[in-house]
């Protein structure tokens, strides 16, 4: 979960925070890779900050609605 409160958000803060959690997880844990899932793909502002952070789009999530 990433969570920014919204007078902080377009800082930074969310790029700095996903590559704290990498580089831990790369160099004190020995971690090779990492997903950054389970986002909507019309969720613009978490989906720019983590291809900012270079993670790659690799499925899409929709959210269908009908009436039955």
């Amino acid at each position: 979960m990433l969570g920014v409160l919204p007078a902080f958000r377009k800082r930074g803060i969310a790029e700095l925070m996903i590559l704290r959690v990498f580089q831990h997880g790369k160099h004190k844990l020995g971690y090779t890779g990492a997903e950054l899932g389970w986002t909507l793909e019309d969720n613009e502002m978490i989906n720019r900050t983590v291809e900012s952070v270079g993670a790659k789009r690799y499925k899409r999530f929709r959210i269908y609605e009908r009436s039955i």
